[in-house]
């Protein structure tokens, strides 16, 4: 059902995988990006066939500046947090899908896997990858070579094998999911979008960007680090309060683990990591995305 969406629309599809590969691209180790010739196709070929209008380019093109501005230029401090707040703002709309000229694809509007699973809209997003691409295009270093990619994981292997058991359990007790295990014709793509898309903007914001900033104001204090792990987490519970008040904690606690490994390695692919190891166990193996 979902591949006779794709073929239906594949210039849209192919719009889809140039933004993709500008996140991607970000991890090659080439001293000449090709990150904005990738997001460049990728546009122009979304403005061709509608899914992106001239006022979502126009903040696609705002958002990049103001970015650019706050990690890469030498600016006055006042310019450059003007330019980080407005970054921030747009950012959020970004993922909130508000933002005006974004004309994202609903593949499917009533995806549901069994009858104890609630249902739920599936999207290919063009506004939420944006976000994490320009903040890891400007932000803080990534990891390009296979021993600094050890060096970051080594430290936090037991992390990464137990924080997803914690969460699966809590939100067992919440009675948020149950055991279902199953693999669903679109596991790929929903690995993809999940991964490129949720994943790499949601840890490029909540940790490389608002932990990473307030962690950099607050080092002058004794509890800094913890303070600022804290108030990150309790935000990104909140952005996840449709779902209600139980995925709030559900969410705030997931939390703690992806800004402990940002902050335990300085390295926003352990968080990424983790983050998607937590989603993919829940695809594969619990009720999606909970219970009815």
């Amino acid at each position: 059902m979902i591949i006779d969406e794709l073929l239906k629309d594949p210039f849209s599809f192919l719009a889809y995988l140039f933004v993709l590969s500008a996140i991607v691209s970000l991890w090659l180790p080439i001293k000449r990006r090709v990150w904005p010739w990738l997001l460049l196709v990728g546009v122009s070929v979304g403005s061709f066939t509608g899914r992106l209008e001239l006022e979502a380019i126009a903040a696609i093109s705002v958002l990049i500046v103001c970015f650019l501005i706050s990690f890469k230029s030498e600016q006055s401090k006042l310019i450059r947090i003007a330019a980080s707040v407005i970054g921030t703002l747009l950012s959020l709309v970004f993922m909130l899908h508000i933002s005006p000229g974004f004309n994202n694809w609903q593949l499917v509007d009533d995806l549901q896997f069994n009858n104890v699973s609630a249902s739920f809209a599936f999207y290919l997003n063009f506004d939420k990858p944006l976000v994490g691409l320009v903040l890891l295009a400007f932000g803080p270093s990534l990891l390009v070579s296979w021993s600094l990619w050890k060096n970051a994981f080594k430290p936090i292997l037991p992390v990464l094998l137990f924080a997803p058991l914690i969460i699966y359990g809590l939100s067992y007790l919440a009675g948020l999911l149950t055991i279902d295990a199953k693999l669903p014709a679109v596991t790929l793509l929903w690995m993809l979008n999940n991964l490129l898309v949720t994943c790499v903007a949601e840890e490029a914001f909540f940790r490389g960007f608002l932990q990473r900033c307030l962690q950099n104001s607050l080092q002058r204090y004794r509890y800094g680090g913890v303070l600022s792990l804290a108030i990150v987490s309790i935000l990104f519970g909140m952005a996840h309060f449709p779902g209600g008040l139980s995925y709030v904690f559900i969410a705030t606690v997931a939390g703690l683990f992806y800004g402990y490994v940002y902050q335990k390695t300085a390295a926003i692919e352990t968080s990424i990591a983790l983050h998607f190891l937590v989603n993919f166990g829940h695809f594969i193996f619990f009720s999606y995305p909970q219970l009815v």
